[in-house]
């Protein structure tokens, strides 16, 4: 079965102290989730099966990751301005946009510090092979390419197809060397 999204609420989490790490934004047709140590980006016009004209529903809207987690597997999906219907084997469900609590973050200061930090070689660096893991499953990918950024901003992941990327926050490690033995 094709999804109409990517399952993007592999990107956050329930945390009552961060109630807003719940939810995915949606702006200029871009959905945004994070967990604090991964960002994740994801284009909807380029990467799901929704029309352009009826994407401008969500523009300004926040969905819940569990809400999401239902829609992203829907056979079918009507948006409106108010709410989201979907239909799965027949039986309809309708869910309602959510808020954010006070001021939602804002990501793209996020992105625009890791474009204008570049990109670096590193010696080594280490990742939460659990993130890795969810940005596949995010991307439907079974490879991921890495570009570096200096100073520890974050490193840019992405799959061979194209309107998604993640910013991964490395594992910063003080004294560790390689670990080689014959």
């Amino acid at each position: 079965m094709t999804m109409i999204l990517k399952p993007l609420h592999l990107a956050c989490i329930k945390d009552e102290t961060r109630p807003n790490m719940r939810l995915i934004e949606i702006q200029n047709n871009i959905a945004t989730a994070t967990n604090g140590t991964i960002l994740v980006k994801i284009d909807l016009t380029l990467t799901s099966s929704i029309e352009p004209e009826v994407l401008k529903f969500l523009n300004g809207k926040f969905i819940d990751m569990e809400t999401w987690k239902e829609i992203h597997k829907c056979d079918t999906l009507e948006i409106y301005d108010e709410q989201i219907d979907c239909y799965k084997a027949g039986i309809k469900k309708t869910f309602y946009y959510s808020q954010a609590t006070g001021s939602f973050f804002n990501t793209n200061s996020i992105v625009e510090d890791v474009k204008t930090a570049g990109e670096e070689k590193k010696r080594i660096i280490g990742y939460g092979v659990n993130f890795i893991e969810i940005l596949s499953k995010i991307f439907e990918a079974k490879e991921l390419f890495f570009s570096f950024s200096p100073g520890h901003k974050g490193t840019v992941v992405f799959p061979v197809a194209e309107g998604m990327f993640a910013i991964l926050m490395p594992i910063i490690s003080k004294g560790t060397n390689r670990q080689i033995f014959v």
